[in-house]
């Protein structure tokens, strides 16, 4: 299972730059669908030579910049379902859907309205539930806990694990694994051995297991409990990865029971901290030194901090 759904998302990925092979490429949107398709150009060592939006920013152009290019020489990834506007427009200064432009769910299987990113793949490609907002869980949740985040931000996550050397015998856990999304991105494209989670939502939780079961994972290293509970459950991984889920006391607990566990067995540990608005708690803690920042590009996408323990 592991290398089919790899090589599934490589297929794909691989009639996007047959596409593009030899042509100047445009990616038309900024958002986070955009952001995702110029992550797998630079992730497979390929260019994107403009990218385009109507909100223009630092990081795109006007899209009238299409009427300085050839359609004969160009070719143009639109990363949303386009709009009447849009076709005509592109298709004024002689851009033709299927030859010299085409959205991004030719390739990737999108549904109409969807942004794009791994979890997202994986969700349409093998039935899953991952990306949609779930309903309220029946337990309580603190204030200081689950900062529930939807939204296909994964390439950054992607992006972050790249810039590590993942060996076969490491292990990754989840804090606030919520519906098990980022456990199948460690699984099946970072190639994590080993993954596990902690849930405290149980409607998050029956989730997770269902996707992971799905899809052939051990459902025993997800957990339903209070994050702060665990302390020798936590002793096989020495990644740990958050993406904001608890703040305050909680955090403090959280990294007190990881040092606790290095104690009690010393090994490499990397903490792989997005969206990090408690970075002076990992700070004050001690233990762990700041090795890696990615920062966030615009307000809509979450910084990465990676830390080790020193």
């Amino acid at each position: 299972m592991d290398n089919q759904i790899k090589n599934d998302f490589c297929k794909a990925a691989e009639k996007m730059f047959d596409f593009c092979n030899g042509y100047t490429v445009v990616v038309w949107g900024g958002g986070i669908a955009g952001q995702f398709i110029n992550y797998v150009f630079r992730r497979n060592n390929k260019i994107v030579d403009y990218n385009v939006d109507k909100n223009h920013s630092v990081y795109t152009y006007r899209p009238y910049i299409i009427r300085s290019l050839n359609p004969r020489y160009t070719r143009v990834i639109v990363s949303f379902p386009p709009d009447e506007n849009v076709k005509k427009f592109l298709e004024s200064y002689g851009f033709r859907r299927g030859l010299e432009y085409d959205e991004i769910g030719t390739w990737f299987g999108r549904k109409e309205q969807k942004v794009l990113g791994f979890e997202n793949w994986l969700e349409y490609t093998y039935e899953l539930d991952i990306t949609s907002v779930p309903t309220a869980g029946t337990n309580k949740i603190s204030e200081e806990s689950h900062n529930f985040h939807w939204g296909s931000h994964d390439y950054k996550f992607m992006e972050a694990f790249d810039s590590l050397l993942i060996k076969k015998d490491d292990a990754v856990f989840d804090y606030g694994c919520g519906k098990g999304g980022v456990l199948l991105l460690l699984k099946f494209l970072v190639g994590f051995n080993v993954i596990g989670g902690v849930e405290y939502d149980e409607v998050l939780y029956s989730v997770a297991v269902r996707n992971c079961e799905k899809m052939g994972l051990d459902v025993t290293r997800i957990i339903h409990d209070d994050a702060t509970k665990l302390k020798y459950e936590i002793d096989d991984y020495n990644y740990f990865f958050f993406y904001d889920p608890f703040v305050g006391k909680q955090f403090e607990m959280v990294l007190d029971n990881i040092v606790n566990s290095y104690n009690r067995r010393s090994r490499k540990i990397i903490i792989i901290y997005a969206s990090p608005q408690c970075d002076d708690i990992i700070r004050k803690n001690g233990k762990f030194i700041l090795i890696k920042k990615i920062e966030a590009n615009c307000m809509e996408y979450p910084g990465i901090n990676i830390y080790a323990m020193e």
